[in-house]
């Protein structure tokens, strides 16, 4: 009672640590696992995280990626902003122009909606897009991290 997410996951982690903490067609995370993607994607992102009061967008589908993304926002001190991309370009602009987020977390099929409502909006604040690419049967492995140099946004390929 009274435990935070964060605090929940942890606990589960050090009681639980082979049991099985996501299962999805994409594959399954143990309590361990989970901790250590959760783990490796804040050392990834956290020297790009200005200060902890701005939110990290996180746009993608329900996935174990979407699972570790919103943990990972919120083990690095941050809120998180859920972004939809079935919404219209022109409300996720709206939405990223009012909330100033530091970064956004992405699949890659979700960036192009991202920079599109970025095209679509010339007063949005600067924040990074980080695009996290898993290949398929590679859920829960370990993560290592990279750039895409044609649209200079920052990569995490879980391998």
């Amino acid at each position: 009672e009274g435990l935070t997410l964060n605090q929940l996951i942890k606990d589960a982690c050090d009681t639980n640590a082979g049991t099985v903490a996501i299962s999805s067609t994409e594959g399954e995370f143990s309590y361990q696992e989970l901790q250590r993607q959760v783990s490796n994607w804040i050392q990834y992102i956290r020297p790009k995280l200005p200060n902890s009061s701005k939110p990290i967008g996180i746009c993608f589908e329900r996935s174990p990626q979407m699972i570790v993304s919103v943990l990972t926002a919120l083990q690095s001190g941050c809120p998180y902003l859920p972004i939809d991309s079935t919404w219209p370009i022109d409300r996720i602009a709206y939405i990223l122009e009012n909330s100033s987020p530091s970064l956004i977390l992405t699949g890659s099929r979700e960036s192009q909606i991202i920079e599109e409502a970025k095209a679509q909006n010339g007063h949005l604040h600067p924040f990074e897009v980080v695009v996290v690419i898993v290949s398929p049967g590679e859920v829960g492995r370990s993560a290592t991290f990279g750039r895409l140099p044609e649209s200079r946004l920052g990569v995490l390929r879980v391998r």
